[in-house]
């Protein structure tokens, strides 16, 4: 038996792709020789397949030191991934055929991985690596065994989702309006904000407007719902930290973990009109 042409796996860099896979083409010798002393004669023979990863139960993953991705391995008895076949860890795959004799040249046989966005949202940023262990045996009872290196790389993601207009109302002595949406970013809880206004008239000001009139207002942000005025008050343009909470992915944001306020002062609004302004959220990983 002979496995050769192997090269590392590589499933790329992972930026919000829904699927992450990689593969290697690989060349397997597998034969049974009469050697005549003054020839010798060598027939292809079929083979089996054996995987094993590192995590628990020999189950295949890809690690950071801290947190581990489960990952899917498959081979196949041809070069390319088409009719490959998925491997269980431990569980031999049978009667492979299309092996050469003599000698390893050409490709004839692939391994490939496969990892889901849902294994990948709640774990770091960072690189991950994994090994599986193979082993081949032919019928003759020969064996050969080997490693398959695969590397994958999470950068840092931030979402936010579900964030709606704000329609400000009369309360008290000011007219307000609040919103509640979901922030996430891969692995981490801890973020700043960074909350800018298109109208903003000065530093550190938030602006409405209704042609050449303007109003200013206050901006809360909490990494709670429905905080209100006892968020945070923010300034135009300025980055705000200390924010937590946003490490858990929320499919929909069926599970808001934030909130934004803005009021001002009734008494400010002299001249009928529709005032507006858009604000832009910028969320800092921390």
């Amino acid at each position: 038996m002979e496995v050769g042409n192997l090269n590392n796996i590589d499933a790329g860099t992972w930026s919000g792709q829904t699927l992450m896979q990689g593969n290697d083409d690989v060349c397997v010798r597998s034969d049974f020789c009469i050697d005549l002393g003054f020839f010798k004669f060598c027939f292809p023979v079929n083979y089996g397949v054996t995987l094993q990863g590192q995590g628990a139960g020999g189950a295949f993953v890809l690690s950071n030191g801290s947190d581990e991705i489960p990952l899917r391995a498959y081979f196949n008895d041809v070069a390319g991934i088409t009719d490959r076949v998925e491997l269980s860890p431990g569980v031999r795959l049978t009667n492979q055929t299309g092996a050469q004799r003599n000698s390893c040249g050409a490709d004839n046989g692939n391994f490939s991985v496969e990892i889901d966005m849902s294994d990948l949202l709640n774990v770091s940023a960072g690189n991950y690596q994994g090994i599986v262990d193979f082993e081949f045996e032919n019928v003759m009872g020969d064996l050969f065994n080997g490693q398959i290196i695969v590397d994958i790389t999470l950068a840092d993601m931030v979402q936010i989702t579900g964030t709606d207009d704000l329609g400000l109302t009369p309360g008290g002595n000011y007219i307000q309006g609040g919103d509640d949406f979901c922030v996430y970013r891969n692995g981490g809880a801890g973020y700043s904000v960074n909350v800018s206004s298109s109208n903003s008239a000065g530093a550190g000001l938030f602006t409405m407007s209704t042609g050449s009139d303007t109003v200013n207002y206050q901006v809360y942000y909490d990494d709670s719902v429905g905080a209100g005025s006892s968020g945070v008050l923010l300034t135009e343009g300025n980055q705000t930290g200390g924010f937590n909470g946003a490490g858990t992915y929320s499919p929909g944001c069926i599970s808001q973990n934030a909130s934004i306020y803005v009021r001002a002062q009734a008494d400010l609004f002299q001249r009928f009109g529709n005032y507006s302004d858009v604000l832009t959220i910028e969320i800092v990983p921390e």
